[in-house]
């Protein structure tokens, strides 16, 4: 019998502790338990022996494994549902991964070979590549040289250009989906990984494939997503270009390009911070002129002024490879994005940020709640594991009894009091009472009356309601 064990991981990145640590240094997203090595030892369809688990990504837990038959080794991405996920979605996401993967055939994206159910469980087999990730590296190394960078640089931008000829926008490049391994002649080589949350901007089976991204419904890591997605706008290539941009920034200073307490206030300042030039980061890097000129113009807020294609940012990668003189042409628009100060922002992409909370929230941590349509009323006869995480609304009669708050609904709350309160010091306190109001109605539906978030979101449009009538 497998002895099961517990595993750390957050729940919106992916990342695995090396550590005793609680809270996940990449967006501040405390991390959670789960039961993974269960399936360690055990062969799927008959062919794939599971030796040892080798990550957590937001659609699922991928493992090493051997193909019995072949005697080869390949990675086993293994769908994980949790209570509250929309399981049919998920499953679409899932098998939509495979198809784009299998299409994709290209030299520095990961390829799939296999795909099955086995007693209930959704897998999709893909290469193995023998390395690590980048984010390993920079956890290692700190920071990589510029001429190694560049070539690594080259390589995802490639693959990416590659990816959205045919018609596929990835909306999740970060270190931790970029494998780093050796060619036989010693050469560094990238494998782009995955694409669970890609956008598919064509197909030709539309018939038969519903929408999977409605729009507001955020996808992507805060720390690497584009102003564009952390408003809920659609997303196109020009979003991909920004967040190689974050990671190109990364890359070569140690530090993320944008940073914050936790992923609410990282999405705020992606729309309104400009990240800080390396010289003011430390005088110890020393970066040519022109690559950061092409990072920084890979960065711009402004999609109409950032890089207008992954080819135009990887023909200027290359020549500046090939010539360190080299610097990018500046865009001939007026009012760049890249002349703003962090403070000076468009309150309007606040307020998207206020209607966005509860979606992301959700996102990053499923959970169920009791509908009253769901029981005619009455709570069920028997607790699951679904309804037991919220205590059941009480008859009438009885006293409600406080309900838990979360780490994560603190953050929430805590993030949502912040924003509403920039807006009201912009004068913008009736548009955002408004919103509020909406987001209340809405999601009051499905919270009870007694949790946190909503209580402390309705003191919030009780206050603004107070202040703007006295103006």
């Amino acid at each position: 019998m497998v002895e099961t064990k517990t595993r750390k991981f957050c729940a919106l990145c992916g990342c695995l502790p090396g550590d005793d640590s609680e809270v996940c240094p990449n967006d501040g997203t405390p991390f959670k338990v789960m039961q993974e090595d269960a399936l360690i030892g055990t062969v799927l369809s008959g062919r794939y022996l599971i030796d040892s688990l080798l990550g957590i990504g937001g659609m699922g837990a991928v493992y090493k494994a051997t193909h019995l038959t072949l005697n080869r080794t390949v990675a086993v991405k293994v769908l994980r549902m949790h209570v509250g996920d929309n399981e049919r979605e998920r499953l679409q996401r899932f098998n939509q991964e495979g198809r784009v993967i299998s299409a994709l055939q290209h030299p520095s994206i990961i390829g799939a070979t296999d795909c099955g159910v086995d007693s209930g469980k959704v897998f999709l087999v893909m290469e193995y590549v023998q390395g690590e990730c980048l984010l390993d590296v920079l956890k290692r190394e700190g920071r990589l040289t510029s001429l190694r960078a560049v070539n690594i640089f080259v390589q995802i931008s490639d693959a990416l250009a590659y990816a959205h000829s045919q018609g596929i926008i990835h909306r999740d490049i970060k270190p931790s989906n970029v494998m780093l391994s050796r060619d036989e002649q010693e050469r560094e080589t990238v494998k782009l990984l995955d694409f669970g949350v890609a956008k598919i901007l064509h197909s030709g089976d539309t018939q038969n494939q519903a929408p999977l991204t409605k729009t507001g419904v955020v996808f992507g890591s805060p720390p690497y997503m584009s102003p564009e997605q952390c408003t809920g706008h659609a997303p196109d290539a020009r979003s991909d270009v920004y967040s190689l941009g974050c990671v190109m920034y990364e890359v070569l200073s140690g530090r993320l390009p944008i940073d914050g307490e936790n992923s609410l206030e990282i999405l705020h300042k992606q729309i309104i911070a400009v990240p800080l030039e390396f010289r003011e980061l430390s005088p110890a890097i020393q970066l040519p002129k022109g690559l950061e000129a092409i990072i920084f113009k890979a960065l711009d807020k402004d999609v109409d002024v950032r890089y207008q294609s992954m080819d135009e940012l990887k023909n200027d990668l290359i020549q500046f490879k090939h010539n360190h003189h080299f610097v990018p042409q500046r865009s001939t628009k007026t009012g760049s994005s890249s002349q703003l100060k962090e403070g000076r922002a468009p309150l309007l992409a606040t307020i998207a940020l206020i209607l966005l909370a509860v979606s992301i929230f959700a996102f990053a941590y499923p959970r169920t709640f009791v509908h009253a349509s769901s029981t005619n009323g009455n709570p069920p006869a028997t607790p699951t594991k679904s309804n037991a995480s919220r205590p059941q609304a009480a008859p009438a009669n009885k006293k409600k009894e406080a309900c838990p708050t979360t780490a994560e609904e603190k953050a929430l709350s805590k993030a949502v009091l912040s924003l509403t309160r920039l807006l009201e010091r912009n004068g913008q306190g009736k548009q955002a009472q408004a919103e509020l109001k909406e987001l209340l109605n809405s999601e009051g539906q499905s919270l009870p009356a007694n949790d946190p978030v909503l209580q402390d979101m309705r003191r919030i449009e009780s206050s603004i309601s107070s202040s703007t009538r006295k103006k």
